[in-house]
Formats: C-alpha cells, structure tokens, sequence
C-alpha cells in the first residue's frame, strides 16, 4: 500500500483571537521581537522539501503554514498537522516532536526557525520558553443515543449507516486532529466473494473465500469472525458504491473471489465517507481524546474524553461503539516484546491502544496481544520506525536476479513469495532480525528509480545513504566486489561471495530454484549493492471478541451491555496476517444495520 501523500496544514489565528481565546501574554516577549511580515524557509523532511511560512507582528507569532507534499501519510504527515497549531498556540519553537515522526517534525521546526531568524528575532527569542495558556473551555456533558470512538474506516462506516438507517443523534468522537487513522495509509484492497445466479455458487464461492482468509491468516483466525468477514464482503461493497465511494474491480465469472479496491487508495475512500457523514449532519469531534468508560453497575453508559482545549467532557450514551484502531504505536500492549528488536512500525502514530486499554479497565478480556501484521521488506529510516517498499521488491524479484540473504549471507525464502513467510524468514532465520537485498548494477537501477518514483526515497538521500557506507540507521551500501559491499554492511563477505557464485551456477544450470522461486537470474558484473531490510506491521491482530452483533463480550463470553467494537479493534479477526480494510467497512456498516434494528 502506498504510504505517501500530501500533506499541508493551514493554520492562521489572528492576534485578536490568540490574545482573546488563548490567553497569550504580551509581556511573554520584548517589544520588537520580530519585523511584520510574512517569511517563508525550507528544511529537508523525510519524503522531500517542508516549507515553513509564518506571519509575525512585532511582538507574536501570527499564522504558520508548513507544506510537505513528499512526507508519509499518517505518520510525517501528522508533524505537518500538528506542529504547527502548537507553535502558535505556545508563541515558541521549544515544543516536542510529534512521536513516530521525528524527521518530520525536525524539518518544520528547522524551517520555522529559519523563517523566524528572517524577521530579525533572536534565537532567544525563537526558543523561549512557551506561553503558558489560560484554560477558557468548560467541563460539560453531551447526551446522545449513539456515542462512537474513532473516525477510521469502522467508525465512520458506522456513523453513515447508523444515520441512513434512521437512528438519530449519532456522535463520533476522535483523538486525532485527522481521520482515518490506519485506513489512510491503507492501498485499499478488498477481497469480496463473487455472486452468481445459482445460489449453491455464491455459497461455494462465501466459502472458499473464508478458506482464503484463513489460509492467509495462517489457520490463526477465530473462525466465526472470518466467516462474519467473507459474509460480509460483497454487500459491504455494494454499500460503499451507494453511498459514492469509487470501488475498482470487476467479478470473474471463472473466479470464486473478487479482488476490489478504493479507486486512489483507501484515503480517498475515507475521505469521501467523512464528506458523507458531515453532510448527513452527524457531528465528528476532532482532538477528543476518550480516557475511560463510564459504567452504571454492569452496563456502560458513556464515555469520559478530554476535549481539544483539555477540558473533560462527560459523553452519556444508550450505546458506545469503540472503533479505536490498533496499538501498534505503544509497545506495552505487544504481550511479546521479544519480537520488537526484529520489527519496525509505519503505521499511524494515533494507534496506542486506547481502546484496548480502557476496556481492560472494566474486565474485558484481550486476545492475540502478542501478533501484529508482520510483512515483508521494510526499511528502518529513524530506530523503531520506517516505511515499506513493497511495490519496489514487487518489481525487483521478478525482472531482476536480485536476491535476499541472512546474517549468515544465506538465502532462506522465495524473496517473490508470501509476505508473511518473508516476514518471518526475517525475524527468526537471520541472526539479528534482518534480510539483505543483493543487488549488481541493473537491478539497483530498476530498484532506485522505483524508490525514487513512489516518493520513497530520493537520489541525493539514497546518494547520502551510500556515503555513510553502511554507518547510517537506513543501511545501502555500493562497492566493486560482492565482499566489499558484504563487509561494509556487517556480512562475511567471503561467504557472501561463495552464496552468488552458488545462486548464480544454479540458474546457468536451469536448475530448480530451491525455494520455488517463479523468476530467477544471474546476479551479473559488479558494482554490487546491498540494502538492509527488516519485517515491518502497521496493524494488529490483538483485541476484543465480539458476537454476531458486534457486542463486547466479557470473560464468560457475555455481551457487555451498551458495549461495542468494530474494526482493528476485535482481535484475532485475521489470525497471523492482517485483511482489515474489508472488515473495517464491514463491521462498521453492519453495526448501523444491528443498532437500528434494536
């Protein structure tokens, strides 16, 4: 799935207002600080270019814009959000990195300062310390039929069908100063089951999707739930198209399983329900974070939430649905942190779990915390976190002889095969966690230009990354022989050498690759690359069980009352590998069904 989007984040608060609602001291800076005017600078981000502009007046900062059109959707683009609202909000640049998006958050900063420095002001000035705010929001409480928590792909599936169902004052509320939350990183396949005129095919067909799944989720699934996903499956596309999503693919009528997707990925797709639900008048409260439910005897009543502005409002709800996503981005929830030194995340930095923790507080069992989504080929960029390069292995390992080898310079798995297999090739058949992509002249050049073209890195970074020569967190190294290059990234470069020359006498023979490996070629003439790679996840598979009706269901595996999940959320839906998108709008379509038929 393709991580990279534009990001742009417009925020402009006039002296007035920030003076007014904010609470900023005139006193917090000398008289002059800054020359009026509008500054624009650039820093170097992740995926490219952050330009920064801020308007100042002589003594505040007025308005900052940061524009970073290359930076990783839910992830870098969330410095591009946040920052800065809070550069403003506390008249300094000495404010924290937004978590999980460190490059990014250094890029605006750097260039906010840069800005700054061109009106005159001092970096005293610059990097004061911040403007304490007077709090000016209320406690309240809102009462509502219909209280959902998380506006990602099941949330606000949810809220539409909830609405065009006929229920009646429906409510999401979100942590994040954006939706989406993992679906906006998604690349949006669906797997659907096809429908034929004979009803003994189309259940053929329900059930050899559900095998898929299972097959998929390496027989790990909770076999109910995948048989709720596969059920599911069709009608949720025909909803997504009713209600104005652009749905690709087309049912073969030899194919018992239909491969859909979101016409410009899932973003598009979630974007376009937010539309939908705003126009249907259901309200979206964005920075409002839910903290713990609220119960009355067994039953949950509500939900307790800090507001945008910190204030606790009291949410008092007939029913609440958690639609809070995965916990990918706070360890602590991951019951086998023994996996985390063989694993990075890209993922949204919003996925910490709070669902899964606030319905631990009240008893509710979890299951499957020890899995998340491994897949294959990712590539670290700061310690702990990273992006994908799928679409460029795709390519690589099937017009290429590139291959894949192990600490100990083995091959261990079809590098073209299953993602998963691959993943866990990685993890538990290589000494420190990590594959190394070989690659000669030709292949580093279909390799680089696919790298470039999908915004994951470009030259000068990956001309960077070649200089450090292997010293850098993302490790490329370049070299004339293969030992060299294996030596200067960490491998036995002997040993390195004896793998080619073996790999390169099988394919000459026509020998059958010992891994089933469809493409195979020589790895040719010298200079020689190597990338070092590492399994990745994005999602979960940890999480609630949830009956037909998606009801939370307690340790005696009884309905919760008023308690519901849908989405990332349930656990043990996939199993060992992660088909969420599909269950995330089903799950959050069929709640509506469910809840308006009580």
């Amino acid at each position: 799935m393709d991580l990279k989007r534009g990001a742009k984040r417009v925020l402009a608060i006039a002296l007035s207002m920030a003076l007014g609602l904010l609470g900023f001291g005139m006193t917090a800076l000398a008289e002059g600080a800054y020359t009026p005017g509008v500054y624009s600078a650039t820093a170097q981000g992740f995926g490219g270019d952050v330009t920064v502009t801020v308007e100042v007046s002589e003594n505040e900062i007025v308005s900052v814009e940061a524009v970073g059109e290359g930076e990783t959707a839910g992830i870098g683009s969330n410095a591009i959000e946040m920052l800065p609202d809070e550069i403003v909000e506390k008249q300094t640049l000495s404010v924290d990195a937004v978590a999980g998006c460190t490059v990014t958050s250094e890029a605006v900063l750097a260039a906010a300062a840069e800005a700054l420095r061109q009106s005159g002001a001092s970096d005293e000035v610059i990097f004061a310390e911040p403007v304490a705010a007077e709090a000016t929001a209320e406690d309240e409480t809102i009462e509502t039929n219909i209280l959902i928590v998380g506006a990602g792909a099941a949330g606000l599936s949810a809220a539409l069908s909830a609405h065009n169902n006929g229920v009646e004052n429906v409510v999401v509320i979100e942590k994040m100063p954006t939706i989406g939350g993992a679906t906006a990183m998604a690349g949006g396949g669906m797997p659907a089951y096809r429908v034929d005129e004979d009803e003994d095919v189309t259940e053929a067909n329900i059930e050899e999707l559900f095998l898929d799944l299972s097959r998929i989720g390496k027989f790990n699934n909770n076999a109910r739930l995948t048989m709720m996903q596969a059920r599911l499956s069709t009608p949720t596309i025909e909803w997504l198209k009713e209600v104005g999503v652009s749905v690709t693919g087309e049912p073969d009528p030899e194919e018992p399983i239909v491969h859909y997707g979101c016409e410009g990925t899932a973003s598009a797709a979630i974007n376009t329900l937010y539309e939908k639900v705003l126009e249907a008048g259901v309200p979206v409260l964005l920075n409002t974070r839910a903290q713990h439910l609220i119960m009355d005897g067994e039953q949950v009543v509500g939900v307790e939430a800090t507001g945008s502005e910190g204030q606790t409002i009291t949410f008092l709800a007939n029913a609440v649905l958690m639609a809070t996503g995965g916990y990918g981005n706070n360890v602590d929830l991951i019951s086998d942190p023994s996996i985390l030194d063989r694993v990075i995340y890209y993922g949204p930095v919003g996925a910490t779990g709070d669902g899964h923790i606030m319905m631990s507080e009240i008893g509710v069992p979890m299951f499957n915390m020890d899995k998340v989504a491994t897949k294959h080929f990712g590539v670290e960029t700061e310690p702990g976190y990273g992006i994908h390069i799928h679409w460029a292995v795709a390519q690589l390992f099937t017009k290429t002889g590139a291959i894949a080898v192990n600490k100990e310079c083995e091959r261990v798995v079809d590098e073209g095969g299953d993602e998963l297999d691959i993943a866990l090739a990685s993890m538990y058949q290589s000494s420190d966690g990590r594959l190394y992509i070989v690659m000669d002249q030709s292949s580093y050049d279909l390799f680089s230009s696919i790298l470039v073209e999908r915004n994951a890195f470009t030259e000068e970074e990956l001309a960077q990354m070649i200089a450090e020569n292997g010293s850098g967190v993302t490790k490329l190294v370049r070299a004339d022989t293969l030992a060299e290059a294996g030596t200067a990234i960490g491998l036995d470069g002997a040993k390195l050498e004896e793998t080619v020359q073996a790999y390169n006498a099988q394919v000459a023979a026509g020998e059958e690759d010992p891994f089933k490996r469809e493409y195979t070629a020589e790895i040719g003439e010298g200079p020689y690359y190597i990338m070092q790679t590492v399994a990745r996840y994005a999602t979960t598979l940890g999480g609630v069980n949830v009956s037909n009706d998606f009801e939370v269901l307690d340790v005696n595996e009884k309905p919760v009352p008023g308690l519901y999940a849908a989405g990332e959320v349930v656990g043990n839906i996939n199993g060992s590998y992660a088909e969420y998108l599909i269950w995330c709008f089903a799950s959050g379509m069929e709640f509506g069904n469910v809840i308006a038929a009580e």
